[in-house]
């Protein structure tokens, strides 16, 4: 399952932002950035078994690349 948590500073600052986290056993632990926690519950909801199925594809993926796509999407 996807957490998605608000995001925070080195300091513990509270940011504007929410970060998607995706952890499994076994498999690295992906986390992403999102302006908005509708956003980033819907990506989550889109990608979360993709990422189960597929874990290589995401982190061969440049987040810059990964920003871009779900911007234009």
């Amino acid at each position: 399952m996807a957490t998605i948590t608000r995001a925070y500073s080195s300091k513990g600052k509270i940011l504007d932002h929410w970060k998607v986290q995706f952890r499994r056993k076994g498999i690295k632990t992906f986390c992403l950035n999102f302006n908005s926690y509708e956003e980033a519950q819907q990506w989550a909801k889109e990608h979360e078994y993709k990422f189960i199925e597929n874990p290589e594809k995401y982190f061969k993926m440049d987040r810059l690349k990964l920003r871009r796509l779900r911007e234009f999407s």
